[in-house]
């Protein structure tokens, strides 16, 4: 992950905590697990999760029902033929 100035450290660390947990396999080693805590409570932790696990979730699930993006952003989607 690219780092900014721009973005505090409880910034940094929730988006770099999304990145492991959306990674197979999921990869939250004890020290980053320290430094999360360190910055968010327990409740903070588990709704970064979920929210994490939801967002997964509608990725995994929208793209094969061809669930049409709502062009909040522009991404490029290879299409069956580019794979």
């Amino acid at each position: 992950m690219q780092e900014s100035s721009d973005l505090s450290e409880r910034e940094r660390v929730a988006l770099e905590y999304a990145d492991r947990v959306s990674a197979t396999p999921v990869d939250v080693p004890d020290e980053f697990f320290t430094t999360l805590q360190r910055l968010f409570s327990e409740r903070e932790i588990v709704e970064l999760t979920a929210h994490t696990a939801h967002e997964n979730y509608n990725a995994k699930s929208n793209r094969p029902l061809r669930v049409a993006a709502n062009n909040f952003c522009d991404v490029h989607f290879p299409d069956s033929t580019e794979c």
